[in-house]
């Protein structure tokens, strides 16, 4: 089952609270979704260059869907409820 440490946290933080529902369901898109590509060596190479930067980014977009979901933070947070949700009744159907 896909998901690994985001799908684990998750349930463990809110399986058993007022969210049990939303936290599953969010649960079974990470599943869905399947681990992650990418490779140690990868990663490795990309943590290289904040670490010899003077003044590195506060954010690397590093990875399959990085990027999608470092552009969401730039919603309101109404607007990021809503694209959550809107991704959620898709992954649903």
């Amino acid at each position: 089952m896909g998901g690994g440490i985001a799908r684990t946290s998750l349930i463990e933080a809110s399986g058993s609270t007022a969210y049990r529902d939303q936290a599953e369901r969010h649960a079974r898109m990470f599943s869905a979704l399947g681990t992650s590509r990418l490779r140690p060596s990868r990663m490795r190479s990309r943590s290289r260059s904040p670490a010899r930067s003077p003044r590195p980014k506060i954010r690397y977009a590093v990875g399959g869907g990085a990027k999608p979901i470092l552009l969401l933070r730039a919603l309101s947070d109404r607007m990021f409820d809503r694209v959550t949700r809107s991704a959620l009744r898709r992954h649903d159907r």
